[in-house]
């Protein structure tokens, strides 16, 4: 593999030192990513009941970096990684924290890149319609079950979103354009690609069925704005 793959996630202190599983699975992928960024930020927006402390199983995973950032909630593995990855043909794949995820996935998002090379890849999305100014009525879903790609206007970011660092450039900093703390990482994304004309599909994935979450939702994220225009780009 010639060019940069990096994985990023975030992780809070209620769950930290519950990720082995997650950690696991990523670094037994068929195509090992150079860098796995794990994001922890020092000062939280939100209250937690314990102290930020550092399991000392993270030292186990030699490509594993462990680094911290502001508190931007759901924006913590999609913005701290573009600023650590400079380089416009570096892949970035955005995955959760308490997810178990199959040994392949890197590979698949890397076959279906040969595709669709300028595309922002997932294997979870939705189409927006019945559109009402910024506002809609109804959601289609897609996943990685079909045997088709589909393409999308939003891809949901649990599941993993596969992208090119060059998709998108300073703009996607600049959040207090967003009236509210609490900003979708998956509503922003399909934002910034869809104003650089930037294409998004959920692609097909054998192994789909494999991935499993494992944690409760405990800092669960409410009334998030979903102001952005982010229809086919």
């Amino acid at each position: 593999m010639s060019r940069r793959l990096v994985v990023s996630l975030a992780t809070i202190p209620t769950r930290i030192f519950a990720m082995r599983p997650t950690l696991d699975s990523l670094v037994r992928q068929t195509v090992r990513p150079s860098r796995i960024y794990l994001w922890y930020p020092e000062v939280f927006l939100r209250s937690f009941p314990k102290e930020r402390l550092i399991p000392n199983f993270l030292s186990e995973y030699p490509t594993l970096k462990l680094g911290s950032c502001d508190d931007h909630l759901a924006l913590n593995k999609l913005l701290p990684v573009l600023k650590e990855e400079n380089d416009p043909e570096t892949l970035i794949v955005t995955v959760d924290d308490d997810t178990v995820y199959p040994e392949t996935l890197l590979e698949n998002f890397l076959k279906w890149q040969t595709v669709y090379p300028h595309a922002a890849l997932g294997l979870k999305g939705k189409t927006l319609l019945d559109w009402e100014g910024l506002n809609y009525k109804e959601i289609f879903p897609a996943k990685g079950l079909s045997a088709l790609p589909q393409q999308v206007d939003v891809l949901i970011g649990g599941r993993g979103i596969f992208f090119k660092r060059g998709f998108l450039d300073e703009e996607v900093f600049e959040i207090q354009k967003v009236p509210s703390p609490y900003v979708s990482q998956d509503i922003w994304f399909a934002g910034m690609l869809a104003k650089r004309h930037s294409p998004r599909f959920v692609v097909p994935f054998g192994e789909y069925e494999k991935m499993y979450s494992y944690q409760n939702e405990v800092d669960a994220l409410k009334n998030m704005p979903e102001v952005l225009q982010f229809k086919h780009a």
